[in-house]
């Protein structure tokens, strides 16, 4: 015995659990000598076992349609077996679980196959889709072979030995459920029942749907999958795809069994219906969401399977045309109303302004080739694409003028007709955003073009079938006949068509008198069979979830900006929301708008250390490697860099940000950058170069995404605290990032003195030194730097060794060291002095110590 597998979905506190099996055919070779089936008794101590545990849950087992009823090895045994009556009698078992794809039409193409003689006008016919529920094939016929399918040789179902042909009718459940079941071995009747109890167990459908595709109601049980080795199309289908027949196949099914009847009796034994219809599994619901699923083809790669399949997502939501036209006419007072005809589906309709109930219904019933004829008190919706009602000659043609033809044939100029037509409609597979499908004929003298805006919403390819037919049917109607009739012939009405020896005609228009005066056109019923139009995949805009940006508040001794005391702010987050709001903290609670970030900056960290280096020229020996997290970094010439160009920050809020420049950055690895050719300590940030930047230091490209919050020069100093985030999103979102920084003014800090100097003079020591500046110094053209300060002043500090012996502060950068001082600091003339110098700032402070030991 084979078992392929059993799959248990149960959850606890009384909610339904499924036992789904293997859907096993072909069970003679898997049924013992003794006709006994072990695989059926494994199947009932699994279910025992699980309800012990699951007590409270229902528990049933998923057979194929073809298997539930019973075994029929058609190998000539004339065996009968109602094999899985162990199960469904077993008491682990609360219900008789039926994966339901039983066939419920026979349609073929054209009017010459049996069911449409029969009087079915369309496979889309609601009442002809619910007589095959319980009756057609696998109930009053079967097909004994595939040449017998293709031929419609039908035989019936019958049971000439005891008189109950339901025993093989898969489709009669009522009869299965109502009666005592009887094994057959070699086919005589036992006289023992089997252990099934008549209306013991309420039917569940555990699975039930059909493809997309067209005349799937013919086998609903088939899927089409390029890919699969069991892709198929149902019978006789095109292959096309078809999403009207399987949401009405769904709401066929799904009302018969609703409602009460004969057909789904109440049992005797439980006191409700045989089909539990709160217990009809609809197959397929996927739990992925639509429309991610089925566009997103790089996640999924089922994706392709969409179009065709059984899927319920993004159709079962879908508006009905007939469902559309009749709330219209009601809302518009119009109760006599039928709409049986139509068929079709679409994804939304507005009525977006005050309108009449034609304005509204005009361009959505003639884009979908649908007529709206006043008959038989009724107002009926119908399809276009009809059978003859009439067959004309000239001798049914009435006279209504001597002195005029008995009819008028027209044949409109190829001039006269649209070469191209363009449909506007609203896209469902792209946001819903307007959009256009245009075709064109392939020859033709004609330059006109026709344009039809359709009221609705609708897939590209939906609408791209729908503007062939529109196209193809101004051209099948070019020829127009205007005729009379006899006023007996009152059953013609407008839309119907009639033949006129070898013409098929449409009937346009009717005007009543003396005699019927007709207008109609030529008429092509292969018209109205839309072309197969490829699947777009259509767009999907992805919604972004933004998370808190990465933000990195800095304090840097630069002084190329307006605003010199205020921080450095630099930003990226991915993704990115476009531009980011800085807010700054006003009060206990409450924060104020400060600023946009619109670009994210370029930033990573040291993927190796960097060493200290020269200064004041170019640092050839020195390079480090960079990863970024986001952009690219590029080599520039030096004299590029000289002009400013490849300027960054590498460090941290704890030991400051050494600036630099960079003239050379090779791409190494994804992101990761090899940099050289540097100028170190840029900016007056020689105070923050270190003995060695660690790795995963931070580095950042100091462009213009790199900007500074609006503070005034009071607020620069201060510990603020920030929240930035998403510029579309609420303040309080989680995206947005709350943190406080501390700035210590680090542009309004004064650069150290240079080229230092102690000479004798006399018995005097005379130090001088030259003065540098933050502002504006890098020209050539000055004798001397702009002072860069309001005054010039400096600290000077003169040490033996670590110890202060003398500090004194200057408006000058020279100092007279008196004879009387140096004998009172050192009591001889010292050979070397230890000095500290810093220029001094009104705003800042002392600025970047010069520290040297000067030969006197």
């Amino acid at each position: 015995m084979v078992l392929h597998y059993a799959k248990l979905c149960a959850s606890a506190g009384g909610v339904d659990a499924f036992l789904i099996g293997s859907e096993l055919r072909g069970l003679t070779t898997i049924r013992s000598a003794a006709a006994t089936f072990p695989f059926v008794s494994a199947l009932v101590t699994l279910a025992a076992e699980v309800k012990a545990i699951l007590t409270a849950a229902k528990i049933t087992y998923g057979a194929d349609w073809s298997e539930y009823s019973g075994y029929h090895p058609g190998d000539g045994s004339n065996d009968v077996y109602f094999h899985l009556d162990p199960l469904w009698a077993s008491s682990g078992i609360d219900a008789v679980g039926i994966d339901n794809y039983m066939p419920l039409t026979d349609w073929r193409d054209g009017n010459a196959h049996l069911d449409r003689l029969a009087g079915n006008a369309s496979i889309y016919d609601a009442s002809y889709l619910r007589a095959g529920i319980a009756g057609g094939e696998g109930f009053d016929w079967y097909y004994a072979s595939q040449a017998a399918r293709d031929a419609q040789l039908r035989t019936a179902i019958t049971d000439g030995a005891y008189g109950k042909p339901w025993v093989f009718r898969n489709k009669d459940v009522k009869s299965w459920w109502l009666n005592q079941h009887f094994n057959r071995p070699l086919g005589v009747q036992s006289p023992t029942p089997t252990s099934w109890v008549p209306q013991s167990k309420p039917v569940w459908f555990t699975e039930l749907g059909c493809p997309a595709v067209d005349k799937a109601t013919n086998q609903p049980n088939v899927f089409v999958d390029a890919k699969s080795s069991e892709n198929a199309v149902p019978y006789y289908s095109s292959g096309n795809r078809d999403d009207v027949i399987l949401t009405r196949f769904v709401k066929v099914v799904d009302d018969y069994w609703h409602t009460p009847g004969a057909h789904n009796p109440v049992s005797s034994v439980y006191g409700l219906p045989m089909v539990d219809a709160e217990r009809i599994f609809l197959w397929s619901w996927d739990a992925r969401p639509y429309p991610v699923f089925p566009l997103r083809e790089d996640i999924w790669s089922d994706g392709s399977n969409y179009a065709r399949g059984h899927w319920l997502n993004g159709r079962i939501g879908a508006l009905g045309l007939d469902q559309i036209i009749r709330d219209v006419c009601l809302a518009y007072g119009l109760s006599g109303v039928d709409v049986g005809e139509v068929a079709a589906l679409v994804d939304g309709f507005v009525v977006e302004r005050p309108m009449s109930a034609r304005d509204a219904l005009e361009n959505l019933i003639v884009g979908f080739g649908v007529d709206a004829v006043e008959s038989e008190g009724l107002l009926k919706f119908r399809n276009r694409r009809r059978d003859p009602v009439l067959t004309l000659s000239e001798t049914d043609f009435v006279e209504t003028d001597a002195q005029k033809p008995l009819y008028a044939l027209h044949r409109a100029q190829e001039t006269e007709l649209p070469n191209g037509l363009k449909l506007a409609y609203a896209d469902s597979l792209a946001d819903y955003r307007s959009a256009v499908v245009e075709v064109k004929k392939q020859r033709g003298a004609s330059a006109r073009e026709t344009v039809l805006e359709l009221p609705c919403a609708t897939s590209q390819s939906v609408a791209l079938q729908r503007a062939h037919v529109l196209l193809q049917e101004n051209w099948s109607g070019r020829e127009t006949l205007g005729f009379s009739l006899a006023p007996s012939r009152l059953a013609i009405e407008p839309g119907d068509v009639v033949s006129w020896g070898p013409r098929q005609l449409r009937v346009a228009s009717i005007h009543d008198g003396a005699a019927r005066k007709l207008q109609a056109a030529s008429y092509a019923a292969a018209v109205y069979d839309p072309p197969p139009a490829p699947d777009r995949n259509g767009t999907i805009a992805i919604a972004s979830i933004y998370g808190k940006p990465d933000v990195l508040m800095m304090d840097l001794a630069m002084a190329t900006s307006a605003n010199v005391a205020a921080p450095w702010i630099a930003s990226q987050a991915k993704p990115w929301p476009g531009q980011l709001s800085l807010l700054k903290k006003s009060g206990t609670a409450s924060f104020t708008f400060n600023r946009l970030i619109e670009a994210q900056a370029t930033m990573g960290t040291l993927a190796s250390p960097m060493a200290a280096g020269p200064m004041f020229v170019f640092d050839r020996a020195t390079s480090f490697n960079v990863k970024l997290k986001y952009g690219a970094l590029s080599s520039m010439t030096e004299t590029e860099l000289l002009g400013g160009a490849n300027i960054a920050a590498i460090g941290d809020d704890a030991t400051g940000y050494e600036i630099i420049q960079f003239a050379s950055a090779e791409l190494m690895a994804t992101d990761t950058y090899r940099v050289k050719t540097l100028l170190r300590g840029q900016g007056g940030s020689a105070a923050e170069m270190l003995n060695l930047r660690p790795a995963l230091t931070n580095f950042i490209l100091l462009n213009g995404a790199v900007v500074q919050p609006i503070l005034a020069p009071t607020e620069a100093g201060l510990e603020n605290t920030w929240r930035i985030g998403p510029s579309q999103l609420d303040q309080g979102h989680a995206a947005y990032f709350e943190f406080t920084a501390l700035n210590r003014n680090k542009g309004l800090r004064p650069l150290s003195p240079c080229f230092a100097t102690a000479r004798r003079d006399g018995a005097d020591i005379l130090l001088s030194w030259i003065r540098r500046t933050r502002v504006d110094g890098d020209g050539w053209e000055f004798i001397e730097v702009p002072l860069g300060e309001v005054n010039e002043s400096y600290a000077l500090e003169i040490l033996a060794g670590a110890t202060l012996r003398r500090s004194v502060l200057l408006t000058a950068p020279s100092y007279r060291y008196l004879a009387a001082d140096i004998a009172a600091d050192f009591g001889a003339m010292p050979t070397s002095l230890d000095v500290s110098l810093a220029q001094l700032s009104a705003t800042y402070g002392p600025g970047t110590k010069f520290v040297r030991t000067l030969n006197v």
